[in-house]
């Protein structure tokens, strides 16, 4: 029985061995400074990048929108116009008056009221290159330009015959009369272009042609057209009935009006803004040269554009729904490009007539990301110097307020084998700034100089002298000297390889 108490007892001894360990009290302040810090830099770096995530969200969210309004807005306005153009074109009376009574075959070039009618309604207006009128055969037909554009006019027996291109040198707004001139190279139209005979306007395919400018050389531009189906004595928005189909009227527009619209629209730096037809074509773009190829004037269609962000959306969009017909109204994505990952927004541009485009708007990533991560960098860094400059500081604190400890601990071992300089030194009327500091370091001071009188007045006693008075105990003790040998044996033991640095 006693043997198993004493392996009991062994055995909690043992444990208590274990776990008898000890921290210094600078690494538990330091540590104490370097949780503190934790607890406030991370929180911040995590509202810094969720905050920053859900703020991203929500700004491209309404960047998105915001675009797309404004481009719907800008291009419908203007669109409008031209709608508004062609129906005060087609109301005016000598263009009624003398396409009411046409045969069909004679020569609309030859009626000066009749192409005064189409050049002065379009004049106001330089995005407007062109207007008049197709014939159903297409063998007649009169295309009065704008001034310094290019007009054309037919009056031909057979499709395969040239039309003829001229330009308005001159016109006289008082008399209402144009002064042409036929240019000396011919139209080659060996067909017309096929269009719907229906009582509503629509945008035809748009074109890339090749123009002659003044000094002779070429260039491309790109234009599409708005018709309307003409019907005889019923006016433009009327349903036609039985009436006699004549042909189409039309104006002929600058692309570049509208790519000169999205420029206006304030993005970021690499925002991208284009808008294409329902077979794809590019119809504008708030940057130049993305509409065709500048040296071939070969229209660009979305999905084969060499710009991959747009040919990136273009073609996923299409391969998802077949055909441009098929895309809803609204597609929002997010896609890889050569310039990064780019937010897309993929919006259907239709109106009350026959508008029916889509509008691409690619938003890069570093666009928004950019100036947050920046910012998130600065907080982070901003939060770290300041943990740092916590964890510099706990240090600091840490090793000052331990120093007296410190320094007691050596005075306490240096007690522990009869050595009391330290009062003979002055450091015991050192006064610590730290209160509970100050207080045991003078409890210790006063314990270690009463000890020091006890032994000297025991000292004393034994040697038969007067003890030393306690007014001043530290006068009484001499300097200290290293012992010559020292055993474990006690103070007053009374053996003889006892010794004592005082005696």
């Amino acid at each position: 029985m006693l043997r198993n108490d004493e392996e009991a007892g062994a055995t909690i001894s043992q444990r208590r061995k274990r776990f008898d360990c000890s921290i210094p009290l600078s690494l538990v302040l330091l540590l104490t400074s370097l949780l503190v810090s934790a607890f406030i830099v991370i929180p911040v770096v995590l509202l810094a990048y969720d905050g920053a995530n859900k703020s991203v969200s929500l700004v491209v969210s309404v960047m998105r929108e915001n675009y797309a309004e404004q481009v719907t807005a800008k291009v419908s306005s203007s669109c409008d116009v031209v709608y508004q153009v062609l129906k005060g074109l087609a109301a005016h009376k000598d263009v009624r008056a003398v396409l009411d009574s046409w045969d069909g075959q004679s020569d609309l070039f030859q009626n000066e009221n009749f192409k005064y009618a189409f050049y002065e309604i379009i004049d106001p207006f330089d995005y407007l290159l062109s207007a008049g009128f197709q014939g159903q055969t297409g063998l007649s037909s009169l295309l009065v330009p704008n001034e310094g554009q290019l007009g054309v006019r037919c009056n031909r027996t057979a499709l395969t015959e040239p039309c003829i291109a001229f330009n308005i040198t001159s016109a006289d707004l008082v008399l209402g009369t144009l002064v042409t001139h036929d240019l000396p190279y011919p139209i080659n139209q060996t067909s017309r272009p096929s269009l719907p005979t229906a009582q509503f306007g629509w945008w035809e395919t748009p074109a890339v042609v090749q123009v002659r400018n003044k000094d002779g050389s070429f260039a491309w531009l790109s234009l599409i057209v708005l018709d309307w189906g003409w019907w005889r004595g019923v006016a433009l928005t009327e349903d036609p009935g039985t009436a006699d189909f004549l042909g189409w009227i039309g104006i002929t527009q600058d692309l570049t009006m509208y790519t000169d619209l999205l420029k206006e629209i304030p993005v970021t730096p690499n925002t991208l803004i284009t808008i294409w037809d329902k077979s794809g074509l590019m119809v504008a773009a708030n940057r130049d040269g993305l509409l065709y190829d500048d040296k071939t004037g070969i229209s660009y269609v979305a999905q084969d554009h060499p710009l991959d962000i747009i040919a990136i959306p273009a073609a996923a969009t299409l391969s998802t729904y077949g055909n441009w017909s098929n895309v809803p109204a609204s597609i929002s994505r997010t896609y890889a490009t050569s310039i990064g990952r780019a937010w897309i927004e993929l919006r259907a541009l239709k109106d009350a007539q026959s508008l029916d485009w889509l509008v691409l708007i690619v938003i890069p990533e570093s666009d928004i990301m950019g100036p947050i991560t920046a910012s998130r960098k600065k907080v982070i860094g901003t939060s770290v110097g300041v943990a740092a400059g916590m964890l510099a500081l706990a240090a600091a604190t840490s090793f000052f307020v331990t120093k007296p400890l410190r320094r007691l601990m050596v005075i306490m071992k240096q007690a522990t084998g009869m050595d009391f300089s330290a009062l003979s030194e002055g450091y015991m009327a050192r006064k610590p700034w730290v209160t509970e500091l100050r207080d045991m370091h003078a409890t210790f001071g006063e314990m270690l100089s009463k000890f020091a009188m006890a032994i000297k007045s025991n000292k004393a006693l034994r040697n038969g002298s007067a003890a030393p008075t306690s007014s001043n105990p530290t006068s009484a003790i001499p300097a200290y000297r290293p012992p010559v040998s020292q055993t474990k044996t006690g103070l007053l033991s009374g053996k003889e390889n006892a010794t004592s640095p005082y005696g």
